[in-house]
């Protein structure tokens, strides 16, 4: 069953979803970006990471993406750094 509801509350807030270029991080995204708000791609995938995000802006969503492997603290810290400054 598909989901319906609509959470205002997410409209506009920043979330950074890890794995957001394939799978249930991929889905997560796209919710996200459905329920108004901006998804920070992260993907160590940085071509499925843009095409996840591309696909969002294409829908007149807002997203951002970053290359990033969640167990290099450098690039945690840069993909904190491109989201806030975006």
């Amino acid at each position: 069953m598909p989901i319906t509801a609509r959470y205002e509350s997410l409209k506009d807030r920043v979330f950074v979803v890890t794995g957001g270029g394939q799978g249930l991080g991929r889905a997560y995204a796209l919710e996200l970006a459905r329920q108004g708000a901006i998804p920070v791609v992260a993907d160590l995938n940085d071509d499925k990471g843009e095409a996840v995000a591309r696909g969002i802006r294409a829908a007149n969503g807002k997203a951002l993406t970053v290359a990033t492997d969640v167990a290099d603290e450098a690039l945690i810290q840069a993909m904190g750094a491109a989201a806030l400054k975006d």
